[in-house]
């Protein structure tokens, strides 16, 4: 028990900063730089998917091309039928778990929008 508390400690002590990212708007999702560069929201489209505008919920619960990460990382109850509700909930978790997890998928989804492909993965899913 302590071991998997000390383990899990220090993985999300490397992870909590991407997690934060998204809580407090502090990435590069066009939500944001869209609304520094004067972009109308209605034009702050996913440059990957084209179909949304690409804000935190679009980012983690919806974009098609996070979805082979999505399954790995998130639970499919957030995933399956997402709403804001859901999205809520998921970034209010005090589970460490999965708080571990929605910060792997940030990172891995984040390294997907530089160009790098989704197919290797050093983390494992933990559910």
């Amino acid at each position: 028990m302590l071991l998997t508390t000390v383990v899990y400690s220090t993985i999300f002590v490397r992870l909590y900063p991407l997690f934060c990212q998204i809580r407090l708007s502090s990435h590069n999702l066009e939500i944001e730089t869209g609304r520094h560069n004067n972009v109308l929201l209605n034009n702050r489209i996913c440059k990957l998917c084209k179909r949304d505008v690409e804000d935190e919920f679009h980012f983690v619960l919806v974009c098609p091309h996070f979805e082979v990460i999505r399954k790995r990382f998130i639970k499919k109850y957030y995933w399956q039928k997402p709403n804001v509700f859901k999205f809520v909930q998921l970034l209010s978790v005090h589970n460490i778990h999965d708080l571990c997890n929605l910060g792997k998928y940030v990172y891995f989804a984040f390294k997907v929008t530089l160009g790098v492909s989704p197919l290797f993965f050093p983390f494992e899913p933990e559910y």
